[in-house]
């Protein structure tokens, strides 16, 4: 029974441990448009264990993105010299990939998103991992 007891503490644990890690925050946001600096304050998702940020029609009250159709691709289209593999995907995801940095823990922090026609982003990192499926 303690044994029992002891594991369903763990479980509860972690799972309040994982609605932590994502918050809802307005936070600065910039990047180089027509070599200007444009630097913009936005409410996003930021997960704290991954360092990703994701803005959501839905923030505050549910920061996972809700477009969770699988990307589908094959190694073989990824492997130029031209293109970023990361922003291949994003294109494949019907996005347009952005090189952005985000304002956290007093710092400028540099990553990419991929911008979707509803105003909708996800950080490209965060899209491979959740939404990528390899033909090949």
């Amino acid at each position: 029974m303690k044994y029992t007891l002891f594991i369903y503490l763990i479980f509860i644990n972690l799972t309040l441990a994982g609605d932590e890690a994502i918050d809802c925050i307005d936070g600065k946001i910039r990047y180089t448009e027509n070599k200007k600096v444009i630097t913009i304050t936005d409410r996003y998702c930021f997960d704290t264990v991954l360092k990703t940020i994701t803005s959501t029609k839905k923030c505050p009250n549910r920061c996972l993105v809700d477009d969770l159709t699988p990307v589908k691709v094959k190694r073989s289209e990824l492997q130029t010299e031209v293109d970023s593999p990361m922003f291949k995907i994003c294109r494949k995801a019907n996005g347009v990939p952005q090189v952005i940095e985000y304002w956290a823990n007093k710092q400028w922090i540099s990553t990419s998103r991929c911008l979707f026609s509803d105003g909708s982003y996800q950080d490209i990192n965060r899209l491979i991992s959740s939404r990528v499926k390899y033909e090949d």
